[in-house]
């Protein structure tokens, strides 16, 4: 290990050292890219990473730290103190893995090693944090070996400049293509003893990652191969050093081929010249942050709205050549030389703030994304939902892309493909997958159909809406009327009792509830979190509550309740004020429904307490994932004073600004002009645009500032009070009838059964079927002798009818009693104590309420059935989900007795999978089931802790149970 002495460093060493030191303090003299702060997000559980990027680049070379668990998702972590290397490309703030292709470590020294995992640990490098300097563009850091390692980036290359001790006479750098992801591929060859090309075709959360390189170098090098282990490649380059000892490195890369990445270094990066390269990447940085103006303020402040500036730029990433080609979704190479193509869309999330701020101020690269998501279609067949390099991963729920077409064609955006989209967006909409098909049909997601049945009708009916909004905007009525009234479809889940949206089983609200339990019917929520997720009919969502002053109630508890939540771990769920959470997405817009109430304090008083309290200039400065850019828009729209609460509508909620004055800069040249005359003002403030006093709107509408603006916020002095809005955020469909619901949907009985209607609205009547029989207006509970479907409708006193629903109930005939203990989960409860013998038969989806889940503990039950007279078979079926943590048990024991107390062993059945089995699974325990046997007692083992290479190593895993069968 060398040791760090500064007298041993060469002039330019020291004078990059005092450069590396100096004062990271703020003022208003400085560049941006000196006030945006990359380290941001790198703690916590932020999960961005510190290099170099080049706005909306293909490259982003940063440091690697980690490749296990969740906060590696970004490949760095900021309390991590050793490197494993400098990769080239990297994802910003999302939840899950993927990427760090390319790596390359060097090493003062000749690196020799037997295996692939010998010469790793030697590149891997230790460093201290004080000798780390991050800024838009560029990254650097004093390796404890001696080496200074320096990074900055064009749009398509990476350039590394490594500076090495005076005494150092040879260095080794590693080119490791087997880094991190399972390679599926790869190559590598010298054309020259200074050039590198080579491919790597890899496996994570892509699924079908292929990317090119080109690796040209200042030295020439010798190449020495490393043996490689499984499918992996790797190679060291040898310098010897005479004149320098300064490598540069230039890596070129392409999603298309190696010709694409050859040209995109010719044509991008000529230069040779490290230091002009980073000051070229540093100006395009200081115009895109520039885009904004901020004045007053504290430091913090102005740090973090360039730190969020920066985190909006650095996704999504260009993915098409510099001459126009890009891997299409179809695995085919396209061309298109009038729009770039990007990747990485995390469309859940940004559609609520960063796609309208793009709207706002990146209309041209608007365009390019709208334009990618056509050619997603055209060659994938449906809209994105999570995009990454060219693969659809599915992730997430809803089809938000419609969002964000819409808005942006409020915007002015995209108009010429407008057939096109609207073809687009309903084919995304009429998908027959996760719930989509039973949402079309019923009117919503029932829980025994898909997992996150409640979010995924919510959100579903939002995306309806806005697809309606840009039918309507073509003109195209009747497709207007039809997605309008599907937008009305979250009113099916709501619970007039508790006054929230829950799941239904069965038609029947899910059993027991509790508002604070984060479980399988809502999306890294609770039904706290989702209460409010209906931002296109705020009108609507009044009329479920009753009234304004109940809506009101309703938030007020949501923010001052208790911070704790039950049920599942959810580590998404951070910042919480009350059940709050602006650690995640769905929550972001919930302050504001006060703003639209009328009550514009309360949103400030909120509004104040997240500004200043969960956004930091600090490594662990974000209270959530950064995801791609959403966490910092929200920021950036809140100081700014503006708000898109609902996208597509075409308006901005303006509340108190953070700064004195901003201006941002519109692409057609003009500008919109923001000044608050006093940003800690707590009371009402008057609002002003273009020197007319609005008189108590707390809105504006695009078409008012998008030729420039000029926006005065000061506190008001009259009686004048903020107005009521809920009007301007309705979706009035007067055909509407919210459907009825059992109140005891359990599907099985076996002395009767009893039905009972109930409805959303008080003003509507339930008529009901039995078995295709005629509909009768229901008055009184219904009873059930015999296995049953149940048809219902309601009507209201206009006689508008809602959809049907339709449950099935049946009959037990056989006399089981099951003695379960209450151990398994309440969010994984199934249908209760009698779940393993109600008939109801799990998919391979955990999450869609069939199966039993308990967590950490052996089980033990028993049974008593009708003594057997024949020998037969008895068989448990149970789920391995690894990626959930679930896992077969590691063996199943059953004791039978014709007495009850003389027990006999039938044997343990041990596990058929591994714990590391990638996909689901149901593995069916059998036994033969002696003649005269009436008690039968279930010794059920846990598998134990995940195992050391699974992401939750070492945490309790759980068992899932769904049904007991006796048969031949």
């Amino acid at each position: 290990m060398w040791n760090f002495n500064v007298d041993n460093i060469g002039m330019r060493l020291q004078f990059l050292l005092f450069f590396f030191m100096l004062s990271l303090g703020i003022d208003a003299q400085k560049r941006l890219i000196e006030v945006a702060n990359p380290m941001v997000g790198t703690g916590g559980h932020g999960h961005t990473f510190p290099g170099a990027i080049f706005p909306h680049g293909m490259v982003q070379l940063s440091p690697d730290t980690r490749t296990d668990g969740w906060d590696a998702c970004s490949g760095y972590y900021a309390e991590d103190t050793a490197i494993l290397g400098f990769s080239h490309t990297h994802l910003s703030g999302t939840g899950v893995s993927d990427l760090s292709d390319i790596l390359i470590m060097p090493h003062p020294d000749r690196v020799v090693g037997n295996t692939l995992k010998e010469v790793r640990s030697q590149f891997r490098t230790g460093f201290k944090k004080g000798l780390e300097r991050a800024r838009p563009g560029y990254y650097a850091v004093l390796l404890d070996n001696g080496v200074l390692a320096e990074l900055t980036a064009t749009k398509y290359v990476g350039m590394h400049r490594y500076n090495f001790l005076l005494g150092v006479k040879e260095a080794s750098i590693i080119v490791d293509l087997g880094f991190r992801d399972v390679v599926l591929d790869a190559s590598m060859s010298v054309s020259e003893r200074t050039r590198l090309v080579g491919h790597r075709n890899s496996k994570s959360w892509a699924k079908d990652e292929r990317i090119y390189f080109v690796m040209e170098s200042n030295l020439p090098f010798d190449l020495t191969w490393v043996k490689n282990e499984k499918d992996s490649l790797s190679a060291i380059l040898r310098y010897s050093f005479k004149d320098t000892r300064e490598i540069i490195l230039k890596v070129g890369i392409s999603y298309v081929n190696t010709a694409g990445a050859i040209n995109n270094l010719k044509v991008d990066c000529p230069n040779w010249e490290f230091d002009d390269v980073r000051k070229s990447t540093e100006n395009a940085w200081d115009k895109e942050l520039g885009v904004i103006e901020v004045k007053g303020g504290d430091e913090t402040m102005r740090s973090n709205f360039y730190t969020s500036m920066y985190h909006l730029k650095t996704v999504p990433n260009l993915f098409s050549d510099a001459d126009g080609r890009y891997r299409g979704m179809d695995a085919n190479l396209h061309l298109d030389r009038g729009e770039d193509t990007y990747s990485v869309f995390s469309l859940w999330d940004t559609y609520r703030s960063a796609n309208p701020l793009y709207h706002l101020i990146d209309k041209k690269r608007s365009k390019s994304f709208i334009e990618t998501f056509v050619k997603h279609y055209e060659q994938g067949g449906l809209l994105p939902v999570w995009e990454l390099v060219g693969n659809e991963t599915d992730c997430m729920i809803g089809y938000h892309s419609v969002s964000v077409i819409a808005d942006a064609l409020d915007k002015g955006i995209q108009r010429n493909q407008s057939e096109k989209l609207l073809e687009a967006m309903q084919k995304s909409a009429n998908q027959k997958r996760f719930g989509i098909e039973n949402y079309v049909e019923n009117g919503f997601v029932g829980s025994e159909k898909a997992s996150e049945s409640v979010s995924r009708t919510l959100e579903y009916a939002y995306d309806d809406w806005c697809i309606g909004k840009y039918a309507s905007k073509l003109n195209k009525q009747d497709i207007a009327r039809e997605y309008f009234m599907r937008a009305k479809n979250y009113q099916n889940l709501y619970d007039p009792t508790t006054g929230f949206f829950r799941a239904k089983y069965n038609n029947s609200f899910v059993k027991p509830f509790d508002p604070k339990e984060v479980n399988q019917h809502y999306t890294e929520a609770n039904a706290w979190q989702y209460s409010l997720a209906v931002p296109h009919d705020v009108e609507g969502l009044i009329q479920l509550h009753g009234s304004v002053a109940n809506l009101e109630r309703h938030l007020d508890t949501l923010f001052n309740t208790q911070v704790q939540t039950t049920g599942r771990e959810q580590a998404d769920i951070t910042g919480l004020i009350g059940q709050y959470a602006h650690g995640n997405e769905p929550s972001h817009h919930m302050a504001y429904f006060y703003h639209i109430l009328g009550k514009p304090t309360k949103t400030q008083r909120i509004l104040d307490s997240i500004v200043h309290t969960f956004y930091k200039n600090q490594p662990d400065g974000l209270i959530g994932n950064e995801d791609c850019g959403q966490m910092s828009a929200w920021y950036i729209w809140a100081t700014l004073g503006l708000y898109p609460f609902c996208p597509g509508e075409g308006k901005y909620l303006v509340t108190r600004p953070f700064f004195e004055s901003s201006r941002i800069h519109l692409e057609n040249g003009k500008y919109i002009d923001i000044r608050c005359e006093n940003s800690q003002w707590k009371g009402e403030n008057e609002i002003f645009l273009n020197g007319k006093n609005l008189m108590g709107r707390g809105y504006i509408t695009y078409e008012e500032i998008k030729d420039g603006a000029q926006i005065l916020i000061k506190p008001s002095n009259s009686v004048q009070k903020m107005q009521s809005m809920v009007s301007e955020f309705a979706n009035r469909v007067v055909d509407f009838v919210p459907v009825p619901f059992i109140q005891d949907g359990s599907s099985s009985f076996a002395n009767g059964k009893k039905i009972e209607f109930g409805v959303a609205r008080p003003d509507s009547k339930v008529y009901y079927s039995v078995d295709n029989g005629k509909f009768s207006l229901y008055k009184k509970a219904v009873y059930l002798k015999n296995s049953a479907k149940v048809r219902a409708f309601a009507m209201d006193a206009q006689g508008k009818i809602s959809d049907t629903i339709e449950s099935f109930f049946r009959k037990i005939e056989n006399k089981w009693k099951l003695d379960m203990p209450k151990i398994y989960a309440n969010h994984y409860a199934a249908s209760g104590p009698n779940a393993l013998i109600d008939g109801e038969m799990g998919g391979l989806d955990f999450r869609t309420g069939a199966w039993q889940g308990t967590w950490g503990k052996d089980i033990e039950f028993s049974l008593k059935i009708p003594r057997t007279k024949t020998d037969s078979e008895i068989r448990l079926r149970c789920l391995q989900d690894q990626n959930s943590w679930i896992l077969v048990p590691e063996w199943v024991e059953v004791m039978v007795s014709e007495d009850g107390k003389k027990y006999v062993s039938l044997g343990k059945e041990f596990h058929k999978f591994a714990k590391d089995h990638l996909t689901s699974v149901i593995q069916t325990y059998e036994w033969n089931l002696p003649k005269n046997s009436k008690y039968i007692k279930f010794f059920v083992k846990n598998p134990g802790p995940m195992p050391k290479d699974h992401i939750g190593a070492g945490g309790d895993s759980w068992i899932f149970m769904d049904e007991i069968t006796i048969g031949e």
